[in-house]
């Protein structure tokens, strides 16, 4: 394997987390909480086509190992695992030359050490903005602040790269959607706490637009609406949660969540205390 750049570049791997700092100035925006989306010079592109689809691999791969890039036996191991000899490592440095050419700025693409990476002096990622704006220990710790919570959850449009099927990416997606859960679970309670019953309830509403899927949040939901004595609400936040696991998954409620919807049938003088809910059925992790 080789250890240095054919293609030969000064710019090095950026060690630097805080990616937002060029939002406004980098050449390059790259959306990839959702579908892929690359903004280079004015113009917006979704880059499909056969020629394209290599490139939009490393991409995807380059986008979730973050700014300090990924080895590049191990890109070469990911996308092109049935290449013999040299084959996969000039592929590669093909595949780079190309993308490079589809974010329309060289600089945008580091390969140097034996490691190719995406500048964060010429690229503005969202999924990076993302991870810095909800640091895990304040997530752990249900210390989220409101503005990071709201920062998060403008830039959180779905889960990393979309469904695409890249091995390179099923980690950092994983991780990112756990992180967006728990912040806005976080969130949640400590609106509950405050006896901002409504607000919470628009935070997982809002949530349950880009993760459907999750049981922790239409849980939080159901919960959230039996406790402000939304019997009727809660009753329509359960069956929308039996449909969505029905189809996405082919699964039914977990016990917790049908003990949280047996709790909200139970009549009520009125609302409950706020956090009584999550008290009585936390949530997973």
């Amino acid at each position: 394997m080789h250890a240095n750049d054919p293609m030969h570049t000064r710019e090095h791997t950026h060690p630097s987390e805080r990616a937002h700092a060029n939002e406004l100035t980098a050449p390059v925006r790259i959306a990839a909480l959702g579908d892929l989306e690359i903004s280079a010079s004015g113009s917006s592109r979704r880059s499909h086509g056969a020629r394209a689809r290599k490139p939009r691999e490393l991409l995807m791969g380059l986008v979730a190992a973050g700014a300090r890039g990924i080895a590049q036996h191990l890109l070469c191991e990911a996308l092109w695992p049935e290449a013999e000899g040299d084959a996969a490592y000039r592929a590669l440095i093909t595949t780079v030359y190309r993308l490079r050419r589809l974010l329309q700025c060289r600089d945008a693409v580091s390969f140097a050490g034996g490691r190719v990476a995406l500048s964060a002096a010429h690229c503005w990622v969202d999924a990076w903005v993302f991870d810095q704006a909800l640091p895990a220990a304040a997530v752990l710790a249900d210390s989220v602040p409101d503005a990071a919570l709201a920062r998060a959850l403008e830039l959180y449009r779905g889960a990393l790269c979309g469904d695409a099927e890249a091995p390179l990416v099923f980690e950092a997606r994983e991780r990112l959607r756990r992180k967006f859960v728990r912040a806005v679970l976080a969130g949640g309670q400590r609106l509950l706490g405050a006896g901002a019953a409504a607000a919470a309830i628009e935070l997982y509403e809002q949530a349950l637009e880009v993760e459907g899927g999750c049981e922790d949040l239409h849980r939080a939901l159901i919960l959230a609406q039996a406790g402000n004595g939304h019997t009727a609400a809660a009753a329509s936040a359960y069956e929308r949660c039996r449909a969505a696991l029905r189809t996405r998954f082919g699964m039914v409620p977990s016990v917790a969540t049908e003990r949280a919807w047996r709790e909200s049938c139970k009549p009520q003088a009125g609302p409950r205390q706020a956090g009584y809910a999550f008290a009585a059925y936390p949530t997973t992790p």
